[in-house]
């Protein structure tokens, strides 16, 4: 059996700062072929954002708490897979009636 591709990958909005200087974080999921992003109310300075690391650089308190959700996240998606997975079903994310 192959195995199947399965991606987590954070990105901000930088081109899309709020009016409090903001960017709002999103994260991609990518099973297979199909890709998902979903938008967690995370928001950082997009200064402080390395795209590399998909992390808040830094050790001040906005960016502890913007890393803290990420790390978050991540382990709450990948333990939702690996329930999935354990009862033999393919994930798949859900379609969105609305283009991105």
């Amino acid at each position: 059996m192959r195995q199947e591709t399965f991606t987590i990958l954070f990105l901000m909005r930088k081109g899309r700062p709020k009016k409090n200087g903001l960017a709002s974080v999103y994260a991609r999921v990518t099973t297979g072929s199909l890709r998902q992003e979903f938008y967690f109310h995370c928001e950082g300075k997009p200064e402080l954002w390395n795209q590399h690391k998909e992390r808040a650089m830094g050790t001040n308190k906005l960016a502890i708490q913007v890393n803290e959700r990420l790390n978050d996240f991540r382990v709450k998606i990948i333990d939702i897979r690996s329930k999935l997975l354990a009862e033999a079903m393919r994930p798949m994310p859900r379609r969105s009636s609305s283009a991105t």
